[in-house]
């Protein structure tokens, strides 16, 4: 593998005067508040990016802009989700950022969260090779520890990709790696963004400790034959994406990263099972799995335009 990793000597160590928090929103509920309270004194700023909330969506999002002097990107229309990071990235780099924090509006982070990530950074023994540290880690599983942070042996594991949410990037890189693909509109953008920090040469860390509560969907638990079974209950038209997003990746790092392919491949069959067994609006979601097949090998990208079962 060729590695063209960015040649970083010393950027420092995330903390408060460093770090930007970037958060995506469309149509917030309630208890992004919650979320944003528990982030915005851990960060020297906060960015908080609208994809075409409605106006009373705004109008908090405003007053909470003003009252923590807070950066508000208000889009007209929804550009998505990789689009809306970039705008808040290219916002970190404007104000001279080392670190930045990716959100989503759902997320509740922990109130020592760049703390941990920053004692994960500072453990690694190459801290010039990390692209990015994410924050949702695994359930303990060990009494044993090494860190008064963890309940697990590790502070941190390498993985092949983290999550959006949750996730630390470093500035510099971002900037050498280029952007988040637009092209991706919603989902998967984070997944190809760490496929191509590794193709790069760069490191993907995860923390041991969950640092934050997250929700992937809206998810339910159900038991089939004795085995224990959550599905995510997206919509079709998030199904769409997955599978058009994920099937234009593994078009392009089939040989790059095959052992994290072939284990997504099992994944998603299986979210296809779980689809057909539990979750409601089953032909929709299916036929729009279809379509996301059909789209990824046409190569049709961007947002789907008016889709009759969103």
């Amino acid at each position: 593998m060729m590695h063209s990793r960015l040649n970083i000597r010393e950027i420092g160590v995330p903390d408060k005067a460093s770090t930007c928090a970037i958060i995506v929103t469309h149509h917030p509920d309630p208890e992004f508040q919650q979320g944003f309270a528990k982030i915005v004194d851990q960060v020297a700023c906060v960015v908080i990016v609208d994809n075409a909330s409605n106006s009373r969506e705004k109008n908090i999002l405003r007053s909470l802009a003003r009252g923590n002097k807070a950066v508000l990107i208000e889009n007209p229309r929804n550009l998505g989700s990789a689009r809306a990071l970039n705008q808040g990235m290219n916002q970190a780099i404007e104000q001279g950022y080392s670190w930045a924090l990716t959100l989503d509006q759902d997320s509740q982070p922990e109130s020592d969260l760049i703390l941990h990530l920053a004692e994960i950074y500072l453990s690694h023994p190459r801290r010039e090779e990390i692209g990015v540290i994410g924050a949702i880690g695994s359930r303990p599983k060990y009494r044993r520890t090494t860190s008064r942070y963890s309940d697990e042996p590790f502070l941190y594991r390498e993985v092949e990709v983290v999550i959006t949410s949750g996730s630390l990037l470093i500035v510099p890189v971002f900037r050498h790696v280029g952007p988040f693909r637009d092209d991706f509109f919603i989902d998967q953008v984070d997944h190809e963004y760490c496929l191509r920090l590794r193709a790069q040469g760069y490191r993907v860390l995860r923390s041991s400790k969950p640092l934050m509560r997250h929700a992937v969907g809206v998810p339910t638990r159900h038991c089939f034959l004795g085995i224990r079974l959550t599905c995510s209950n997206h919509s079709p038209i998030r199904r769409y994406y997955i599978t058009r997003n994920r099937l234009a990746l593994y078009r392009e790092y089939m040989c790059k990263d095959t052992y994290w392919i072939m284990r997504d491949l099992g994944h998603n069959w299986r979210e296809c099972m779980k689809i057909l067994l539990f979750e409601d609006r089953k032909c929709q979601k299916l036929l729009s799995t279809l379509l996301g097949c059909c789209h990824a090998i046409i190569g049709r990208m961007g947002k789907l335009q008016h889709p009759s079962w969103e």
